[in-house]
């Protein structure tokens, strides 16, 4: 692994010069927790397409971590950061030490496909997008073992935000399943790039689940109309079969308030809240809830 980080340095030597006489094009954002496993696979990945990489180590992290970054010198600005039970609040604090045009980010446990980073620079290169959309190839073990999911889980391609303009102004939000909210009036033209994918190796525990529902009913009670949290817990209330609690969540939202930025966020509104009457009806439920 020292020899592998060694070779990398030397093909970085470039992209460092290059930090030095201009701002940065584009930068990673990263946080990570016990990610002793990913982290370099990570890293080596963006190696040659971001200009400098930032990364976040929970405090909670009680492997490797931070040794892993050490070799990689100043491209990585890596730093220690207290966690307060909210993905928002850390991805604000990397973009906060991040400098580059645009910024990137990317869990621990995902990598830039293969091809990838090529595609994304000519992108970059045509300074016409100010939000990138690209595809996120997850594996088939991110799936909550608890639910039949008929194979939803086994090679899902969806494709979300990943490179925004990196301008004041630009925050994330939600304390989970968080999403990047560009500065005001900064995003003009948004491209959906299936052809650029990130891969995604990590898996989705029971304890894990259990802990992102948490923070999202925190989302939730602060503001029932919003569709991110309530969208997210009418999909796990039909997957615990408990349709009446899922048209609670589903039909709480206010539609006028559907994220532009993700067209598949209003078709899954409309999904989900087909299979929650499905499943009332199955149930034998669903004339009496619309007697209601």
């Amino acid at each position: 692994m020292a020899v592998y980080c060694w070779m990398s340095s030397l093909r970085r030597q470039h992209t460092l010069a290059k930090q030095e006489s201009v701002k940065p094009l584009l930068s990673l954002c990263i946080i990570a927790r016990d990610a002793g496993a990913s982290i370099q696979r990570c890293i080596d990945s963006v190696d040659g397409v971001c200009d400098e990489v930032v990364v976040l180590v929970d405090s909670r992290t009680t492997d490797n971590t931070q040794k892993l970054l050490d070799p990689y010198g100043s491209w990585i600005k890596s730093a220690p950061y207290q966690w307060h039970h909210d993905f928002s609040a850390a991805r604000d604090a990397a973009i906060a030490l991040a400098t580059g045009k645009y910024m990137m980010w990317m869990d621990a446990d995902e990598e830039l496909a293969p091809g990838a980073g090529e595609k994304l620079l000519h992108q970059l290169s045509l300074d016409k997008y100010q939000l990138i959309l690209c595809a996120n190839a997850i594996n088939e073990s991110y799936q909550m073992p608890e639910y039949d999911l008929d194979g939803f889980g086994e090679g899902v391609s969806i494709v979300k935000p990943r490179v925004v303009i990196n301008e004041p102004g630009l925050h994330w939000q939600y304390r989970c399943h968080e999403c990047i909210a560009p500065a005001p009036d900064s995003i003009h033209e948004v491209l959906r790039a299936e052809d650029i994918q990130v891969l995604h190796h990590g898996d989705m525990t029971t304890a894990k689940a259990e802990y992102y529902k948490a923070l999202l009913q925190l989302d939730y009670v602060e503001d029932p109309g919003d569709p991110h949290a309530a969208l997210y817990l009418g999909t796990l209330a039909i997957m615990d079969k408990r349709w009446q609690l899922a048209l609670k969540y589903l039909e709480g939202i206010d539609e006028s308030r559907l994220n532009t930025n993700d067209p598949g966020q209003r078709q899954r509104y409309y999904f989900f809240q087909g299979q929650a009457w499905q499943g009332m009806a199955s149930d034998g439920l669903a004339k009496d809830a619309r007697q209601q």
